[in-house]
């Protein structure tokens, strides 16, 4: 009670705090000594204070502080005992802590759940009681910190060597589809091998380099080699380099992240990520927007950190680079050309006339048509040089002709396509008249 006196004394004699704040200083005085009574209660400590107690702080963020939360209940609940509460669903802890503050996380593609944000619980971990807290961390937006308490700096390793181990095996990123740093989940369930045409052969070699590092990483290992690959996908716009992209990450089994362009000069964050999730697709799209040749461009900032995070100090085990672009000649040479950080090209060209008819076949098959197979030959030989998207927007225009001549009962015929390739056509000369080469590929729509 001198305390709290001595705060009303010296406001009253300064006559300048209002009386908010001073109940707001005097209900945290309370809340604290509150906690510091039931913290000594728990910890047998019959001094006053807490000296003597040793204690741990991690300051967390993004997905860091997802994790840990997400990981600390399941930690709690299968390897300590509770001691604040019947169990973790009750609303409060204990008389002195604060009820649990928490956020939702989307732990598969609109699957969530409620983590911890800001609590306080007591436990016993191995014997040995522990006081944990999460909460915001005052000095950054977007910070928490996990603070544990515990009697001795051995029980707090100990408790500390358990736990990390337990967040990296049960990560609950591990094997998703992620978007990004900051782990959007992605669903990428309904792409397949049916879904894309290449050139024969292609998809084989690229599934079978890309599910061989995979699972015989440790055998690489074994014999000093390095379970890491790098593969561009070059080729023109629109023949199907970034459905590729998701039929891998749906058929290999391995974490996926998409990177997105601004998110390129995080590469060392992205790198610790990939390695935390490992084995891990790390997948950057439209690698000629920020990889140009160093003789090409004034900033060369996001190249290097790119290089410098493929093979730097920190081994990438496990980890498969994937890169798309549109523009291979215009990569950074020794990015495109090392082992070690690209080691091989495939290039996903312009469908030819058998795979124009296996296209044709796959996109008009969706729909309610009265095409024939003279008609797919007579189309595939037509449209000699177009890309697999334009013969997607020609089957689709298509049948939008069909739905306007019969909203009820749509049926695609030849003549639907026969007026939709001239309009398209016409289109495409239009474009060809209005923009130079360079502008078409600034672009990019692969």
């Amino acid at each position: 009670m001198r305390c709290l006196n001595q705060i009303i004394d010296n406001s009253l004699k300064a006559g300048k705090v209002q009386a908010k704040k001073l109940w707001q200083e005097i209900d945290a005085l309370k809340d604290y000594s509150a906690k510091q009574r039931e913290q000594t209660k728990f910890f047998g400590i019959t001094r006053k204070g807490l000296s003597g107690l040793k204690s741990n702080k991690e300051i967390l963020e993004g997905i860091n502080f997802a994790n840990t939360a997400y990981c600390f209940e399941k930690f709690l609940r299968e390897k300590t005992e509770i001691s604040s509460a019947v169990n973790l669903e009750r609303d409060r802890w204990d008389y002195s802590a604060p009820n649990p503050m928490t956020c939702r996380l989307e732990i598969e593609a609109d699957v969530f759940i409620n983590i911890w944000t800001e609590v306080t619980v007591f436990f016993k971990y191995s014997g040995e009681p522990f006081c944990a807290s999460i909460k915001p961390n005052g000095f950054r937006d977007g910070e928490h910190a996990l603070i544990l308490t515990a009697r001795s700096a051995d029980a707090l390793q100990n408790f500390l060597q358990e736990f990390c181990d337990y967040r990296y095996k049960h990560h609950y990123l591990k094997g998703k589809k992620i978007f990004g740093i900051n782990g959007q989940i992605l669903s990428v369930k309904h792409y397949g091998w049916n879904d894309v045409v290449l050139p024969e052969g292609m998809a084989e070699r690229m599934f079978d380099e890309i599910r061989t590092v995979l699972r015989c990483a440790s055998v690489f290992t074994c014999y000093g080699l390095n379970s890491k690959k790098g593969f561009i996908f070059a080729g023109e716009p629109g023949n199907g380099k970034t459905l590729l992209i998701k039929i891998l990450a749906n058929t290999i089994d391995a974490t996926c992240i998409v990177v997105p362009c601004k998110e390129v000069g995080d590469a060392q964050k992205l790198f610790k990520l990939a390695r935390e999730l490992a084995p891990t697709l790390l997948i950057l799209e439209d690698l000629d927007l920020y990889a140009k040749d160093r003789e090409e461009t004034e900033n060369a900032t996001v190249l290097g950190e790119l290089m410098n995070a493929m093979d730097g100090v920190i081994d990438n085990q496990e980890i498969i680079v994937i890169a798309t672009t549109n523009r291979l000649k215009k990569i950074e040479k020794a990015l495109q050309n090392r082992p070690g950080r690209f080691d091989r090209v495939y290039t996903v060209p312009n469908p030819d006339l058998a795979a124009r008819r296996r296209l044709l076949s796959l996109f008009i098959e969706k729909v309610p048509n009265e095409i024939t197979p003279e008609n797919v030959e007579t189309l595939a030989e037509k449209f000699a040089g177009y890309s697999a998207a334009y013969l997607k927007e020609l089957i689709n225009s298509g049948f939008g002709q069909a739905i306007l001549k019969d909203d009820k009962n749509p049926v695609m015929r030849m003549t639907d396509l026969i007026a939709c390739s001239e309009i398209l056509q016409k289109r495409e000369e239009r474009r060809s008249i209005g923009y130079s080469g360079a502008e078409k590929l600034d672009q990019p729509r692969g």
